[in-house]
């Protein structure tokens, strides 16, 4: 509920509200707090949407000013691993280059680091792997989003989700063609 961090009338994480609001997909509009979402939007100093369309979230807020809104590129514009809520992974390729100014999800997220100065902190883990049963930095650079999808099946620890590399994932989609939908 981040909007109580923003709103400041229940007791949250922090003593200090949330001024900020980075929006990237569509999850915050699936609250059933309408009216809370919307006096908060209304509350932030900046407000940033990145989406490849205006979403609610910048259509229910009343702000003018300090609200941005970035044409990232839609889901047939890059590459990576998708997971569903029902814990199903899949590799999803990319189809055409983003149009226009748009931007990949994770190129918009990375200049956002470089310009606030933790690029390097962001991306420490993409070049991690383990070693002798520890996890430490083994490369001077990292591959995405392949090395993003072996951090996520490296470190993500619950049901479902393990073991997931890009590998895996990729060969699974590349072999689909022998899978029996019934058995």
């Amino acid at each position: 509920k981040w909007w109580q961090g923003v709103l400041q009338e229940e007791k949250t994480y922090s003593s200090s509200p949330i001024r900020a609001l980075w929006v990237q997909g569509t999850g915050i509009t699936s609250m059933a707090q309408t009216a809370k979402v919307q006096e908060a939007l209304d509350k932030l100093d900046l407000l940033v949407i990145a989406e490849p369309f205006v979403n609610e979230a910048a259509v229910i807020t009343s702000k003018k000013d300090d609200i941005y809104i970035l044409p990232v590129g839609t889901q047939f514009e890059t590459e990576g691993s998708v997971t569903a809520t029902n814990r199903s992974s899949q590799w999803r390729s990319k189809v055409v280059d983003p149009l226009y100014e748009s931007k990949t999800d994770h190129e918009v997220m990375f200049e956002f680091a470089k310009k606030f100065g933790f690029y390097d902190e962001y991306v420490k883990a993409m070049k991690m792997d383990i070693v002798d049963g520890e996890i430490k930095v083994v490369k001077k650079d990292y591959n995405w989003p392949d090395d993003a999808s072996n951090e996520i099946a490296r470190t993500v620890k619950t049901i479902g989700l393990g073991g997931w590399t890009a590998k895996r994932l990729r060969e699974h989609q590349e072999n689909w063609h022998l899978f029996d939908p019934i058995t």
